[in-house]
């Protein structure tokens, strides 16, 4: 998931973006991405996942001077801000992610189930109630 999270970041780097800042000019060299949205990000990494299991996801992205993250489960996030005074750090909590469960243990994932085509050999394997349960949830999903 995370080097599909990179190739979709890099795509969407490559396709979206401006060449100069119209405020000041600036940039002509360096091309400007526009505001890249992490959720995107997730959901094409996700998609572009072959191989069957489950995951949570937690993608932050600097777009300018704000940080937009998109977070599933229980990866969570804290994101601090600190300044310096009078001699001291100060600290503070800037923003926190909310608990994704469904009860204790048991968090949000991104899941990717194997086909019928796999069933087979999970019989031939023995795991003939697992290839039951992997049909029940397709059916009714």
């Amino acid at each position: 998931l995370m080097d599909n999270a990179k190739e979709a970041l890099e795509k969407r780097l490559q396709s979206a973006h401006t060449n100069v800042n119209p405020q000041n000019g600036e940039g002509a060299d360096e091309p400007r991405p526009a505001k890249i949205d992490p959720g995107r990000i997730m959901d094409e990494a996700f998609a572009g996942t072959a191989h069957c299991g489950s995951s949570t996801c937690c993608i932050g992205v600097v777009n300018g001077t704000r940080l937009d993250i998109s977070n599933l489960g229980d990866s969570g996030f804290i994101a601090f801000e600190y300044k310096y005074d009078r001699g001291n750090y100060k600290v503070f909590l800037k923003e926190k992610s909310k608990p994704q469960q469904h009860s204790f243990n048991y968090p949000l994932q991104l899941v990717r189930l194997p086909g019928p085509e796999v069933h087979q050999s999970l019989i031939s394997n023995g795991n003939e109630s697992l290839s039951k349960e992997l049909t029940r949830l397709v059916e009714s999903d």
